[in-house]
């Protein structure tokens, strides 16, 4: 397997990027016994001894030991040895390359699984070369460019992954070997306890005990029991009931069938006994959950999605937020309704605190299937609502019977956009053109007229114009070379400077307005570039949002067109 450019089988092309180092002193000197990690990270230890639970597997860490650990895992530092550890700390991340052409690929931050199940006793020689390298990244000293530096970061992070993947491969794992042995023997076990869950999943409408549980897992029903409520925090038969609950719960709401019906579609073959069961989960019996689902707690996982439920009158309990991301007119929103806001890494998904907050129902938008189904243990969900605010708002008041008042803010946006285009009546009649152009790390795109969110703001709903060399872009935002930037020459032109967790743009943004092809164009000679927010103008588009953005498109633009 190669890392570099790591090709799977489902042609998907993954990348892995350089965070940041400090001293294992350093990391862990602001943090208790027990944490849990916010980025991937690998550790090098140089001195010292502890032993470690990750994730409630235990690991033993010495002089020349490689482990690695995945973002959102759980450590407790359980035993150390002498005065504690010493070493270094890689944060790094791993990109998914979402697709490829002639210019680079899209990348998407992916969430890691760690390759060795323990630590890595690197070689003598690999001890030295390792221990060198790191420590010259940490005190660099004249003479390397910033490029060397970053060859060298990358060039590192790829052997030792690679030495990671390879121990994995060939079994070389090492570590307390008494606390593996008792490992392998409950491995088979809790493996086995996994699968029977996962059939409930897929079975949950199908006849089911805690004895045919128990045989699937070829154990007894005493200690499957056991080991299922380790697992779960619920005995068996609690959970299968709670999980056939959840999935009545969207049944009723999403597909509107009656309660005798759900019952059998979930496996209750008494519809007295399920509406029993239903009350004593939801605390309301079927009849009555579609009024009240509501006011339940509900979790967004999008903050646009929880504006346009504000918007609808319904006031989710809590919403995930990426802090860098959030723009302020819905931090304003969310605080003046009691919004409770969980903060998360991007692309990341918090399935603890979205347990600890007693959520009863998750909105959500597209997810990958094994995020759906961790999320189905949690709670009763509807996900695959629409990228675009006006869809999503139409499916949201389906979801939850507001139709009038999407009506309301439909009609509301209606108005603030031709309000926008006669403001801009006289842009839009000498057809202009406008350009939104985004600036990332690794080049750069621009925003395709055929889109949702802003797209739809700018070339449908206000009737601007996009450069037409650039009509042709299908994609939300497309790929474009600097050389290409003289053929659209556009009027006016917006700059996003893409904003991404761990991410520096200021070497493309430093080469775009150095460029001959940027100095050229009539907008840049003219004044007439904006810059805007990633948070605002790609997270922000809902129903407030929406006001917020017209309001700065009509400034920058009537502006410049007075002078």
């Amino acid at each position: 397997m190669s890392l570099y450019g790591e090709e799977r089988r489902d042609m998907e092309q993954v990348l892995f990027r350089w965070q940041g180092l400090q001293t294992l002193e350093a990391y862990l000197k602001p943090i208790a016994s027990h944490f849990y990690t916010r980025n991937n990270v690998l550790i090098y230890v140089t001195g010292g001894s502890a032993d470690w639970t990750i994730n409630e597997q235990v690991i033993r860490l010495e002089p020349g030991s490689l482990a690695g650990i995945a973002a959102g895992s759980q450590v407790e530092i359980i035993h150390a040895v002498g005065f504690g550890l010493k070493g270094w700390v890689i944060d790094f991340c791993q990109y998914e390359v979402l697709h490829t052409d002639p210019h680079g690929g899209e990348l998407m931050r992916q969430r890691w699984s760690v390759p060795a199940e323990g630590p890595v006793v690197l070689d003598i020689l690999a001890k030295d070369e390792v221990g060198e390298q790191l420590e010259q990244l940490a005190f660099p000293g004249k003479g390397r460019s910033g490029i060397e530096q970053e060859l060298i970061r990358q060039q590192l992070l790829y052997l030792l992954l690679d030495t990671l993947y390879k121990a994995a491969n060939s079994g070389e794992q090492t570590g307390n070997q008494a606390v593996k042995d008792k490992q392998i023997a409950n491995k088979a076990a809790d493996q086995a306890v996994l699968n029977s869950i996962d059939y409930v999943h897929q079975h949950y409408d199908k006849p089911l005990t805690r004895e045919a549980m128990a045989k699937l897992a070829d154990l007894s029903p005493w200690h499957y029991s056991r080991k299922f409520r380790a697992m779960t925090g619920k005995p068996p038969l609690e959970y299968l009931n709670q999980y056939r609950i959840f999935r009545a719960q969207e049944r009723l709401l999403l597909a509107g069938a009656l309660a005798q019906d759900v019952a059998k579609q979930v496996g209750f073959e008494d519809a007295y006994y399920f509406s029993r069961r239903f009350k004593q989960f939801t605390g309301v019996s079927p009849k009555s959950y579609v009024r009240s689902v509501a006011s339940s707690r509900i979790c967004v996982l999008s903050a646009t999605y929880a504006e346009s439920l504000l918007a609808l009158g319904i006031v989710p309990h809590s919403v995930l937020v990426v802090p860098l991301l959030l723009p302020e007119h819905q931090r304003k929103a969310f605080e003046r309704h009691g919004v409770k806001m969980i903060p998360v890494p991007q692309y990341m998904i918090d399935y603890q605190a979205i347990q600890a907050e007693r959520t009863q129902f998750i909105v959500s938008p597209m997810i990958s299937e094994g995020t759906r189904r961790h999320l189905m243990t949690i709670a009763p969900m509807a996900i695959g609502f629409a990228a675009d605010m006006m869809g999503a708002i139409s499916q949201l008041a389906v979801l939850f019977r507001r139709e009038r008042e999407a009506e309301r803010v439909y009609a509301a946006i209606s108005a603030a956009a031709a309000e926008a285009r006669n403001r801009l009546a006289d842009v839009i009649r000498t057809r202009a053109t406008v350009m939104v152009l985004r600036v990332e790390p690794f080049g750069y795109r621009y925003l395709g007229a055929h889109s949702f969110g802003v797209s739809r703001i700018l070339y449908r709903e206000l009737g601007l114009t996009i450069p037409s060399v650039l009509n042709e872009g299908q994609g939300w935002f497309n790929p474009l070379r600097l050389e290409q930037l003289p053929l659209a020459n556009p009027r006016y032109i917006f700059v996003e400077n893409r904003i991404t967790e761990g991410e520096d743009n200021q070497q493309s943004l430093q080469a775009l307005m150095s460029s001959k092809y940027w100095r050229q164009l009539d907008a840049v000679q003219n004044n007439r570039v904006f810059h805007v927010e990633t948070g605002l103008w790609v997270n922000g588009c809902g129903p407030i949002g929406h006001a917020e953005i017209l309001r700065q498109i009509i400034a920058s633009i009537t502006k410049q067109a007075a002078q």
